[in-house]
């Protein structure tokens, strides 16, 4: 859980600087580093809270004898979702 959350710590303050402190200290378009920082935002509330949930179901598997595998889809989601997100960070900057 502590490695999720430490990750989610480090994207809201990406989303931070991108979306508050980056427009405010250049000339760049305002709306377009304020949308990304939001999409950044939102990157960390998934780490934090999906830490927290995988933390549970790791307890459960672990009380279990088993193993909780991570879900195929939240990988697949967070790849497109991260993929998406740093293309329009690097097309932000053009």
């Amino acid at each position: 859980m502590l490695a999720w959350w430490r990750t989610g710590v480090a994207v809201g303050a990406v989303a931070l600087a991108i979306g508050g402190l980056l427009p405010k200290v250049s000339n760049v378009p305002r709306v377009r580093f304020e949308a990304l920082g939001i999409g950044y935002g939102v990157l960390a509330l998934v780490f934090v809270i999906g830490g927290s949930v995988r933390d549970r179901a790791s307890q459960r598997a672990i009380a279990a004898n088993s193993f909780a595998e991570l879900p195929v889809w939240v990988v697949a989601g967070l790849t497109v979702y991260l993929s998406i997100l740093i293309a329009l960070s690097v097309i932000a900057f053009f």
